[in-house]
């Protein structure tokens, strides 16, 4: 299953929909237990705003499920916060990890690998050290069942790795892109996608190929969503450093058509 298949993206569009009706039965709950003293009371007001802003950002994840930086960022900043305000609540390691988890999937980790896992490892020891504040014995409580929610997690990550780690390999292997397998698209399409890992903008592309602007826009997006990959950003992570060619041609160049010798 593709990152921006049709069942991933109902995942992330039902899963932004379970978030948002639980932070506002969150709110719901929190104004029933302590009325309209709620908003002159910090310590509850601070959660209902927190509450409602993730909400919100959840609803723009629901309509555009395709912008998986925005999911990763609102998991991540979630997190954060339930470590913050609510560092009993086991939420924010989960939380945390699937932030990771689609960052990873987009093809954020393909680059610097070792120096970005340092750099999480660190992130969550810090919002781990924010406990201190409630003192050692709490600390060392809800740090070792954090600690362990963390371990099973990354277990449960580290085995499905393994177990699909075989097609993964022989993708990697090959670092091909055949467009003729995707009936919708053409071998100009290929041409353009070349160009695009190539480094280049929309607009020398609409040069090259006398074409309004407009319409190479509508085309590639046209093309990202029948490889499945979303956006220029996706196809950028998923096939930095791949070939791409069109049935049986092999190694071709980006050079539009104007510019062949």
């Amino acid at each position: 299953m593709k990152l921006y298949s049709k069942q991933t993206l109902l995942f992330f569009r039902i899963f932004s929909i379970a978030m948002m009706i639980a932070l506002t039965v969150a709110n719901v709950c929190i104004f029933l237990t302590n009325g309209f003293s709620t908003i002159t009371n910090s310590k509850m007001l601070i959660p209902v705003i927190a509450n409602t802003f993730f909400a919100f950002g959840f609803l723009i994840a629901f309509f555009f499920p395709t912008r998986i930086g925005i999911f990763s960022m609102l998991s991540f900043l979630y997190s954060t916060t339930v470590f913050i305000l609510d560092p009993k609540s086991p939420i924010a390691v989960p939380m945390f990890f699937l932030a990771l988890a689609t960052l990873y999937a987009r093809g954020s980790f393909k680059e610097n690998k070792k120096i970005k896992i340092i750099i999480a490892s660190v992130l969550y020891i810090a919002l781990n050290l924010t406990m201190l504040r409630f003192g050692i014995k709490f600390f060392i409580d809800t740090f070792l069942d954090k600690l362990g929610m963390a371990l099973v997690i990354s277990s449960i990550v580290f085995f499905i790795q393994i177990y699909t780690h075989d097609t993964y390999e022989k993708k990697e292997k090959e670092n091909l892109l055949d467009i003729s397998k995707y009936p919708d698209l053409t071998k100009r399409d290929s041409e353009w996608l070349r160009m695009i890992l190539n480094g280049e903008k929309y607009m020398s592309i609409a040069v090259d190929y006398k074409m309004a602007l407009g319409s190479v826009k509508n085309r590639l997006k046209f093309i990202f969503s029948t490889l499945g990959v979303g956006d220029k950003q996706g196809f950028l992570s998923l096939y930095k450093g791949f070939e791409i060619c069109y049935g049986e041609e092999k190694k071709l160049t980006a050079t539009p058509p104007n510019q062949i010798v």
